[in-house]
């Protein structure tokens, strides 16, 4: 009986030994089985995670790459991509000067304005107007007459498209640039003091010749040399009234104006030369000139500033953007200063003057040294005579809204002060001040005050004389 019951336990060991191995076996193949799953899921997550890595775009960055922005229109679209037609944009002439100096000029086809279309966000696109968008055409090679084809370069701002120009090309007629004037033929002729009195009419009479208009050009290629290449330098000379209406017996004036200016337009080196003689002779039936006195009228000036941003190649405003104002019964510096001549008293002028409606500021300041500011002024004062312009000879620094990071800075005499309202819409800033009075050395100032250009406005007799010396001396201070 022991003996089975012993046999019996020792079956039954034997069996609960099996049992445990194949329950341990199955546990570690499973365990096993487990692991691997676990394993290769792991992986696949961390292959996905890999993958999205790569491939997903960052939409924050370009959402164009997630959404179609190819067909946009006026309308804002879901990703705030629009397309914005700018119109009355102006073509740039790039190389006048070029043009100028090698005796052409352009008679038509420079007031055309062409349009596009951007494409862009909304926000950068609302701020953009014509003047942000550059249309430009190089004329500097231009040597032939007639009308001529250029081709229209577009740039638009950052971040935007062109998408459509209205224009490809533009035809300017070209000519060689001539004062073509004729004297007029007057009965009553008369010199009183020293002045010229040609019917209602009083004017200077001059003798400027080539080789006085050189030596300017020499001081002002001298002064081109001290400023640098990247300060672009302009001569914007004033001619006389007797320039256009000196009568016949008195031609002289006329032909010694042209002798003059363009011998200084010939020995110029890196200088913009505004051709005040050929532009003007094409007005002489406006009124652009005083009888009564020695200056130009507002609307010479204007002609002769729209030249010199031609030269310059900046933006323009059209007279038509102006206020006019006039004072009637007006006697000059002839009537006044020299003559006292009952028939200029009996033929008063009529001053016209035209005020900016562009955003600007006008600050005053001494002639000297550019020192005690008088800010909030006006570029006009009360005064019914030329003195109105400026108030007289004095300096000042002109604030505009232009924004195209030009600032110019105008060297003038009393010639000048009528030609400064009109610059409003062509520099971001504007500083005018008297050659003859200034005290500081132009090239450091020009430097401290990030200048981009400078005018030397010249009155005929400063293109002729010896105030011609005081270009240097704007070097020596």
């Amino acid at each position: 009986m022991k003996r089975i019951l012993i046999l019996s336990l020792v079956v039954l060991m034997l069996f609960s030994c099996v049992a445990c191995e194949f329950a341990t076996e199955d546990d570690v193949i499973n365990s096993t089985e487990n692991e691997s799953s676990n394993n290769e899921s792991s992986t696949e997550s961390s292959d996905e995670s890999t993958a999205s890595d790569v491939e997903e775009p960052d939409v924050s960055e370009d959402s164009s790459i997630t959404e179609d922005s190819s067909d946009v229109s006026d309308e804002t679209s879901t990703d705030n991509v629009i397309v914005k037609e700018i119109t009355d944009i102006k073509i740039t002439i790039n190389g006048y000067s070029d043009l100028s100096k090698n005796g052409y000029t352009i008679t038509s086809g420079n007031d055309k304005k062409v349009s596009v279309k951007l494409k862009g966000l909304e926000s950068v696109l609302s701020a953009i107007t014509a003047e942000s968008v550059i249309a430009s055409v190089d004329a500097g090679n231009i040597s032939e007459t007639g009308d001529i084809e250029l081709l229209i370069t577009y740039k638009a701002p950052d971040n935007t498209e062109i998408v459509f120009t209205s224009d490809s090309l533009v035809t300017f007629k070209i000519k060689r640039s001539s004062a073509e004037i004729v004297p007029p033929v007057v009965d009553e002729i008369r010199t009183v003091n020293g002045v010229l009195i040609s019917g209602i009419r009083a004017m200077e009479t001059f003798g400027g010749t080539a080789s006085s208009g050189k030596k300017t050009a020499e001081n002002l290629n001298k002064f081109k040399e001290e400023i640098g290449a990247n300060v672009n330098l302009y001569v914007l000379p004033s001619p006389l009234a007797s320039a256009f209406y000196a009568p016949v017996g008195y031609e002289k004036s006329i032909t010694r104006h042209g002798e003059c200016f363009y011998g200084m337009r010939d020995a110029l080196v890196n200088v913009g030369f505004v051709d005040t003689l050929s532009v003007l002779s094409t007005h002489v039936s406006e009124d652009i000139y005083f009888r009564t006195d020695h200056h130009w009228q507002a609307l010479a000036a204007y002609y002769a500033v729209e030249e010199l941003c031609k030269v310059a190649g900046v933006p323009f405003d059209d007279l038509s953007t102006y206020k006019a104002y006039s004072n009637n019964n007006m006697l000059g510096s002839f009537y006044n200063y020299y003559t006292h001549d009952p028939v200029l008293r009996d033929n008063p002028d009529t001053m016209t003057w035209y005020e900016p409606t562009r955003e600007h500021t006008v600050t005053y300041y001494s002639n000297d040294y550019f020192k005690n500011p008088s800010a909030d002024r006006s570029l006009f004062s009360s005064s019914k005579s030329y003195t109105k312009f400026l108030g007289g000879d004095n300096t000042a620094l002109i604030k505009t809204n232009v924004n195209n990071g030009r600032k110019l800075l105008m060297f003038k005499d009393s010639y000048g002060n009528a030609c400064v309202p009109f610059l409003v819409g062509s520099f971001e800033e504007i500083i005018v001040t008297d050659y003859r009075e200034f005290k500081l050395n132009a090239k450091e100032f020009i430097e401290e005050h990030g200048i981009t250009d400078v005018c030397f406005q010249l009155a005929a007799f400063s293109v002729a004389g010896s105030k011609r010396d005081y270009i240097i001396d704007l070097l020596n201070y």
